[in-house]
């Protein structure tokens, strides 16, 4: 009996270390799978952390790209009220010596006309002394003297007469 009995014991010692070993894999097999777990799970959180870094990094460029792009917008749009307001100083500069070529030419018209008129007027008056030297010399007096001759033979009447004659030559 004492044989069946230390079988029995030794069985039983193995049933339970066997139970011990079992539970003790059973432990190591949990807890491994709780460290992969943990693993798996701080793996993610990586992840997701190197995922919201590559899309602040991505916004990030993105937004900086915007703002790039709103400056260069920005620029264009200066550069092109600068041109606008560089071709109205222009205009503005172009009209402004049309209009003083404008004005003098019309000066020039004016001081044309106005030497023309002159110019009339000498010559007229030059004929007029041409012909009052050519009636002189055809009656061998001056146009006073005719003056006063035509006076005493004419009268008052005659004289007024002689005077419109004489001032229409």
């Amino acid at each position: 009996m004492d044989h069946l009995h230390l079988k029995k014991k030794n069985l039983q010692r193995r049933i339970k270390r066997e139970a011990e070993r079992k539970k003790t894999a059973e432990r190591r097999a949990e807890d491994q799978s709780r460290i992969r777990r943990l693993e798996d799970t701080e793996l993610q959180l990586r992840r997701k952390r190197e995922i919201k870094a590559a899309l602040r990094e991505k916004e990030w460029r993105e937004m900086k790209k915007k703002i790039e792009e709103e400056e260069m917008r920005g620029r264009i749009r200066k550069e092109l009220r600068d041109e606008e307001m560089r071709r109205k100083l222009e205009e503005r500069e172009r009209i402004s010596y049309e209009n003083k070529i404008r004005r003098a030419a019309v000066e020039d018209y004016k001081l044309a006309e106005e030497q023309r008129f002159l110019e009339e007027e000498r010559e007229k008056k030059q004929l007029k002394k041409e012909y009052r030297a050519a009636i002189e010399v055809e009656l061998g007096y001056s146009l006073d003297q005719v003056k006063d001759i035509l006076t005493e033979a004419a009268g008052k009447k005659g004289q007024q007469q002689m005077e419109t004659d004489v001032e229409a030559l």
